[in-house]
This record gives C-alpha cells, structure tokens and sequence, in this order.
C-alpha cells in the first residue's frame, strides 16, 4: 500500500503479500491513518478487486430453504457455498477439510460433497 492507496502514508510503503491483519495494524500506527481500513465491507480491495475474507456480498440464503446459494468450484470439483445450510444455521459437521454431505440449492435434491465457508481459518 503506497500513498496513492492512502495518502495519509505519505512516502511510507505498507508491503504488499502479507497478512491483511497485520498490514492494517501498520497503517493504523502511522499518524493520520489510524481510522483507515485496508479491507472493504465485503473483505476485498484493490485493484483488480479481490477478496481476503468473509466473503459475505459473494451470497445470499435461500429463500425457501434458508441454504447459501454457490459462490465457487474448488479445484476438486466441489462446490463451495456460504456460510449456512438448510434451516440458514452455520453446520457442526464439517470434516477436516470444511466439507460436508448435504443436499444444495442446486444439488436437484441430491446429497453432495461440498464445501462452506466458515470464520475460522
């Protein structure tokens, strides 16, 4: 991050590719940059725009089943979706990987492996 992203850096750089956390905490320790926010409301910025967390302007709930609609593929060919499942609550069967079996909004009523995004890393 440089002054054209914030001009309250001045001639300070915020390097990019590390954590946004920790970018953000270095911003905020910079004199007229304390009420600063790296990430947006959605969890992204930049240019091209893209996302570091909660992901949440990505879907929406179902409105029939209260499940979150797709927001991606993985690279094994499963689908990921928001955080809730039917009933809208976020799931406690997870496995190791942040996947589960379960019937999806565009599953045709068929129970697949895939995958929900979650707070935890």
């Amino acid at each position: 991050f440089t002054s054209e992203n914030h001009e309250c850096l001045g001639n300070v750089v915020v390097p990019a590719g590390m954590d946004t956390r920790l970018a953000e905490a270095m911003l905020h320790a910079i004199d007229g940059c304390e009420d600063r926010e790296i990430l947006d409301f959605c969890g992204g910025h930049a240019t091209p725009y893209h996302y570091h967390e909660k992901m949440s302007c990505l879907y929406e709930d179902d409105a029939t089943t209260g499940h979150s609609t797709r927001i991606g593929t993985a690279l094994d060919g499963h689908g990921l979706y928001g955080k809730h499942v039917d009933g809208g609550v976020e799931p406690d069967d997870l496995d190791a990987c942040g996947g589960r079996v379960g019937v999806t909004p565009d599953s045709g009523g068929e129970p697949v492996y895939y995958y929900t995004l979650t707070d935890a890393p």
